[in-house]
């Protein structure tokens, strides 16, 4: 509450008052994680239990009561809520959010549909064929999810520390 206090953004009367719902807010934690929070029991109630601590770099947003969106999460160039416009697709979506970076699995990224509650693995390999069945029409909530490739992780180490400290660190583990 303090960070969207802190804000001041939020019409309390006169024009755009009616857009700010304030029934909900999302926090995005890195590129892995959306957190949405309820904020009627926390108003209205006064249940601290939903007033959560951010972290440092966690994103805030606040939706319009009307606002409809879409979320590219992970290993994309861009991740964020994305405002759902009329028949928007998955590939507008990801193209949105900038394409998988140099760490994802473009041939596994799932199309997440919270509404229905629904899980679909897509390949982008797929996606690039003509068949237009497989470009997904999103819906409000959906979530479209780029993982880490495996050796994204050792690729951060080689980046962090130089190639040689990398090399010595397998070298070693190859010896018994």
């Amino acid at each position: 509450m303090e960070a969207i206090t802190r804000a001041g953004s939020l019409p309390v009367g006169g024009i755009g008052a009616d857009k700010a719902a304030m029934n909900r807010c999302v926090i995005f934690r890195g590129r892995d994680t959306v957190v949405w929070v309820d904020l009627k029991p926390l108003l209205k109630d006064g249940n601290l239990a939903y007033n959560l601590q951010l972290q440092r770099n966690d994103v805030l947003y606040i939706p319009d009561s009307d606002d409809q969106s879409v979320y590219v999460m992970g290993e994309v160039l861009h991740p964020g809520a994305y405002r759902l416009r009329p028949d928007m697709t998955f590939m507008e979506a990801y193209a949105d959010a900038g394409g998988v970076t140099k760490d994802g699995v473009a041939n596994h990224i799932q199309l997440i549909r919270p509404s229905r509650d629904s899980k679909r693995q897509i390949s982008m390999r797929d996606l690039m064929h003509p068949d237009p069945n497989l470009n997904f029409v999103l819906a409000d909530g959906d979530i479209i999810y780029v993982p880490k490739r495996g050796l994204a992780k050792f690729g951060y180490f080689m980046d962090q520390f130089g190639s040689s400290a990398g090399l010595a660190i397998v070298g070693q583990e190859l010896v018994p």
